[in-house]
């Protein structure tokens, strides 16, 4: 019953994870972290360096959405959300695939070794452009030594630790156990409701758990014991000794569901107060000739329109270098341009037009 919806999410995240850095979107990745340009490319945008308070804003919401979520249905992240329960069940299904025989042992560790070179190779894509991820691996620098220690850790994982670290030290899972209550959402055991004692419940649990002792922190809420509950007792949902207990709607619930909801407002508040163009001017410290300032400015294209923006300043003053600045879309250009006073002032406005945009600077001239 719960089986198969916790494969059908797990197909889905895997092919969400490993498809994003390769699916293009205006050119680029669809999600990946440009670390020599300093800036993510999300979904066709780009969010740069200095807008990384979006980034955070966006953490801020995925946190408080968990939270709403953990509140209201439990440990729902670590059975069947949790980029390691994927793993592991990926490589579980793959290892089941292989053919029994005297050198199963062999076949298990070589398919788990390329699984895990697979999940190194996609994680390396999420910040190297995946067409340039198989030269930078012949290269034998950081790239290759990023491959290694993250393919080694994936096997260890997979293939040695396992369940051991989701009932040792995962902090999730600590934290989650925090906002839980009578009422939330978790897997409970009811002996008056036609216990066989058959103990399939412990022998599939993947965290070696005995759900007839009582709820434990341990647990990931996979439901494969309500699964193997109901076949072995023929139960109606609901009905068998194992199930899903607990009371989503109550006030708790619509307390952390609407504290969600208002961080997310505020991060659409914050991605549509986004100007089209960024644009900066300060002073230079190498100063020309007397009457003459230095100034370095910096552009930046916000959306995925090829722009043609012009550079003047407004009062007694005469621009020296460049005026037309062309950019690509999400594109970023800097230079320096210099002043000289026709008569005395103390204060610049410099203006940068692209079409209908008018961005003003008011800078000192000394």
């Amino acid at each position: 019953m719960w089986r198969r919806y916790r494969r059908t999410a797990f197909v889905l995240q895997a092919a969400a994870l490993t498809g994003l850095p390769f699916l293009e979107m205006n050119g680029e990745s669809a999600l990946r972290f440009d670390i020599a340009g300093l800036k993510l490319h999300f979904f066709g945008t780009v969010i740069w360096m200095n807008e990384f308070h979006l980034v955070l804003a966006g953490c801020i919401f995925l946190v408080l959405l968990t939270a709403a979520v953990t509140v209201a249905f439990g440990k729902v992240w670590c059975g069947w959300l949790c980029p390691q329960t994927v793993l592991l069940e990926l490589a579980g299904w793959l290892v089941n695939g292989t053919s029994p025989g005297r050198r199963r042992v062999v076949v298990e560790k070589a398919v788990l070794m390329f699984f895990s070179a697979a999940a190194s190779f996609t994680a390396i894509s999420y910040f190297v452009p995946p067409s340039e991820t198989a030269e930078r691996l012949s290269a034998a620098g950081t790239v290759t030594a990023f491959f290694v220690v993250t393919g080694a850790a994936v096997y260890a994982v997979t293939a040695l630790f396992g369940r051991s670290f989701c009932r040792s030290v995962c902090p999730c899972s600590m934290l989650q156990s925090v906002l839980f209550d009578g009422d939330t959402m978790v897997i409970a055991y009811a002996p008056d409701r036609g216990c066989t004692g058959c103990k399939r419940c412990v022998k599939v649990c993947p965290v070696g758990l005995d759900i007839r002792k009582g709820t434990a922190r341990e647990c990931i809420a996979c439901a494969e014991c309500i699964d193997a509950c109901a076949a072995s007792t023929g139960g109606r949902d609901g009905m068998f000794p194992v199930g899903y207990r607990g009371r989503v709607k109550r006030p708790k619930t619509f307390l952390f569901g609407a504290v969600a909801l208002l961080s997310g407002l505020v991060l659409i508040l914050l991605v549509s107060a986004r100007p089209a163009v960024d644009f900066t001017v300060t002073r230079d410290a190498l100063q020309g000739a007397e009457g003459v300032n230095s100034y370095r400015y910096s552009v930046r294209n916000n959306g995925n329109e090829r722009l043609r923006l012009s550079l003047s300043v407004e009062g007694p003053f005469e621009l020296i270098g460049a005026a037309d600045v062309a950019l690509e879309p999400y594109g970023a250009r800097s230079g320096r341009v210099m002043l000289r006073a026709l008569r005395r002032a103390r204060t610049a406005v410099f203006v940068l037009r692209a079409g209908r945009v008018r961005i003003e600077r008011r800078v000192a001239f000394l």
